[in-house]
């Protein structure tokens, strides 16, 4: 796992980043082509509806219709799951004494931090509520609530 103890002392190393960036972007370009499918088969779906085609034909639509829906809902729970994941582990991290192993490490891991929200900011806001009220409370150290903040007021 990234975030374990393990990694501590190491956060300057590139391919710890390179392998969230890749899990995060896979994530998300799956929830787009989902979107993609859903609107095509919804495109298809009110063609058939305006055309004389057989109900067997309309049902297996349908049915397509609502398989997309499905996997599209899923996959958008599963990108909130990582981004809030990701949210929490990094503020985990940063507002403990045992997420750094000196100052340099800790301005590696709240760059990399500040670098993850505004990356992935759409996301970030998508999901403000849940990450409200279970990462940036009044637990979270001031730093991590204020990268949080200057987020928000980019997204504004």
């Amino acid at each position: 796992m990234l975030f374990d103890n393990g990694h501590v002392g190491s956060w300057s190393k590139f391919h710890y980043w390179e392998i969230l960036h890749n899990t995060v972007k896979k994530v998300n370009m799956r929830v787009v082509q989902l979107q993609g499918r859903l609107e095509a088969a919804n495109t298809a779906a009110n063609a058939m509806a305006d055309d004389d085609v057989s109900v067997a034909a309309e049902n297996q639509t349908a049915e397509s219709v609502e398989h997309v829906e499905a996997t599209l809902a899923q996959m958008v729970q599963e990108q909130k799951d990582v981004v809030v994941s990701t949210t929490r582990h990094f503020a985990r991290l940063l507002s403990s004494d045992l997420g750094a192993a000196g100052e340099l490490d800790r301005a590696w891991l709240h760059g990399r931090f500040k670098e993850f929200l505004r990356t992935y900011r759409v996301q970030i806001m998508e999901n403000a509520p849940v990450l409200e009220s279970e990462v940036f409370t009044a637990e979270a150290s001031s730093d991590v609530r204020q990268a949080f903040e200057d987020v928000r007021k980019l997204s504004a």
